[in-house]
């Protein structure tokens, strides 16, 4: 799992005290952002589990925060084609169960979203840091480039 903590402070993961202050980042891995395709709803395509859904006990997966099995339910449940089963399997205590797994499945994706969110308003906020630092450190590059220079030409007199 990926860890967004920051680094200590005082340093930076983009770069190395020891050198000059050059941005360690890979060059190939900065450029324009990822382009999604468009959203759309898939057809429903399956029939539901109902024995895998039966097997499933909702208060453990609230009791235990059990991510696992809801990302387990998660595809049989969007993806199910409701409107193709059996008459007999849509009883009222299936259909609670379905729904509850439901709302605990949207409850998870609402958390996600946040988490992404700020996640994201992080990693503006630093890329916004790395810029100046980028600039302040060009500007430093052609600061030590016009000195070596100087310093050249002096060797040479």
């Amino acid at each position: 799992m990926t860890s967004f903590m920051r680094a200590p402070t005082g340093t930076s993961p983009y770069y190395d005290a020891g050198t000059l202050d050059l941005p360690m980042r890979d060059q190939s891995l900065v450029g324009a952002a990822p382009v999604f395709p468009p959203f759309k709803f898939e057809p429903r395509r399956s029939r539901i589990d109902w024995r895998m859904l039966h097997g499933v006990d909702i208060n453990p997966i609230i009791r235990d925060v059990d991510l696992d099995t809801l990302e387990r339910v998660v595809a049989v449940i969007a993806f199910g084609d409701i409107e193709a089963e059996d008459t007999r399997n849509l009883t009222e205590l299936n259909f609670v169960k379905v729904f509850r797994l439901s709302q605990l499945t949207v409850e998870y994706l609402l958390y996600v979203q946040d988490c992404l969110q700020t996640t994201n308003m992080w990693l503006q906020t630093d890329r916004g840091a790395m810029a100046k630092y980028l600039q302040a450190a060009r500007l430093r590059v052609r600061e030590l480039e016009a000195h070596l220079k100087m310093s050249k030409r002096e060797l040479r007199v």
